[in-house]
């Protein structure tokens, strides 16, 4: 178990690093082909890189905004970024012209999701805003906001956001009181399907998490509020929504994950284990795999809602992570990326170089990107291969919380250790 793991952590697996920007990496997001990556910085660039050349060369720089970068996203040939100065900006990946500036937010922008139609933002304005992703040059911001959503009482930071099922009659909205349940909203004039705006679907669900405690759910069409997931002691830093798009996953300072029933409003499932704030997550069909500033990364399986392991070796906050191919990789602030077998536990490889905390990483193809608060772009091997366990270890990679440390994993056969 575990065989060659010693030699491959004795290796740094350092392909590049690319230190172009001038102050902290804060965010990234790859194309939808994978072909370009873009990286947002405190020095309030983008920066686009090419991701499918033997190096990874800079393809342009995205300048106009004038505070930091806080969000990125892409569809097609653009790029959505979000920023501190409290716009957002449109840009042509190709040329990087700016090709236009989003304004109404009146305080920082902290995230943007972009379909083929629409640019949703939250920011710490209180607000979640809905905007047309195609403009005209006679077009203002004030004509390409459609919606505002509004009722959180603190900053807006995750968003999800649930397309409508054209199989599916629209069911009559409810809207949360903000108390401690929900009631049904005030009749509102119901919208033909004609007169919504091109690509809404009556169905579509968007859903806000805020430092206000809550996560809501809204009507896209209506642009009202459906549902109040309340229950958390402090902010909603985290969120995701499970494959059939019926479940809500929440998480935040409190130490917990909480599962919601989207529809329903109610929280169905309580996952408890880490002892600090969750920071980020990611969902793989039925796996949940967490990160925390109690330094361990888990996994939980959100049928039942178990850990059923705890990575350890992180001496510090795990920021982001990311599950590919059988490996889940992990960004800290203890300036080191490390790359778990996700199904084993066992620590496979440490990334070392950075000189301080990694804040966002992607996999693309065999190749690792990570960005750190250092400034720099690293480029590592992420080619890894997963362990080939036996039918034992099978059945014993269903224990709860089996952990590993940087000594490595326990020989077969060892007890585990229960969190």
């Amino acid at each position: 178990m575990g065989g060659g793991m010693s030699r491959d952590r004795n290796k740094n697996w350092d392909l590049e690093a690319i230190a172009d920007h001038e102050g902290s990496i804060n965010v990234m997001a790859v194309s939808e082909d994978r072909s370009v990556l873009v990286t947002g910085a405190e020095d309030c660039t983008a920066r686009l890189w090419n991701t499918e050349g033997a190096e990874t060369e800079c393809m342009g720089i995205l300048r106009g905004h004038t505070n930091y970068i806080t969000t990125i996203g892409t569809v097609g040939v653009f790029v959505i970024t979000g920023s501190a100065d409290n716009s957002i900006r449109k840009w042509d990946m190709y040329t990087c012209a700016c090709l236009f500036v989003y304004e109404g937010h009146t305080s920082r922008v902290t995230r943007v999701l972009c379909t083929a139609d629409f640019i949703i933002s939250s920011s710490y304005d209180k607000t979640c805003k809905l905007w047309l992703f195609e403009t005209d040059d006679d077009d203002d911001s004030e004509s390409t906001c459609i919606r505002t959503f509004e009722g959180h009482t603190a900053g807006v930071y995750p968003i999800c956001f649930i397309p409508g099922d054209d199989e599916e009659k629209p069911d009559k909205p409810l809207a949360g009181n903000g108390g401690e349940g929900d009631q049904e909203a005030e009749p509102e004039p119901e919208k033909e399907d004609e007169d919504l705006e091109e690509g809404i679907h009556p169905r579509d669900v968007l859903i806000t998490g805020a430092a206000d405690g809550t996560a809501r759910s809204w009507s896209v069409a209506k642009g009202i509020q459906l549902k109040v997931f309340k229950g958390h002691k402090g902010p909603v830093s985290c969120m995701a929504i499970d494959a059939t798009g019926k479940l809500l996953y929440t998480s935040g300072p409190d130490k917990t994950v909480r599962e919601w029933d989207i529809e329903q409003g109610v929280c169905t499932k309580l996952l408890s284990g880490h002892k600090d704030s969750v920071i980020c997550m990611q969902v793989v069909n039925k796996l949940m795999y967490t990160g925390s500033a109690d330094t361990t990364a888990r996994c939980f399986i959100t049928e039942f809602g178990d850990c059923t392991r705890t990575y350890k070796s992180h001496r510090d906050t795990v920021i982001c992570l990311r599950f590919h191919n059988g490996i889940l990789f992990t960004g800290c602030a203890d300036m080191i990326a490390r790359a778990f077998d996700a199904r084993s536990g066992n620590l496979k490889r440490t990334y070392t170089g950075h000189e301080a905390a990694i804040n966002c990483m992607h996999v693309v193809g065999k190749k690792l990107y990570t960005g750190s608060s250092d400034g720099v772009l690293r480029v590592w091997d992420a080619d890894v291969p997963v362990d080939e366990i036996s039918e034992i270890e099978a059945i014993e990679a269903n224990e709860p919380s089996a952990t590993v440390d940087d000594a490595g994993a326990a020989p077969p056969g060892a007890a585990e250790h229960v969190e």
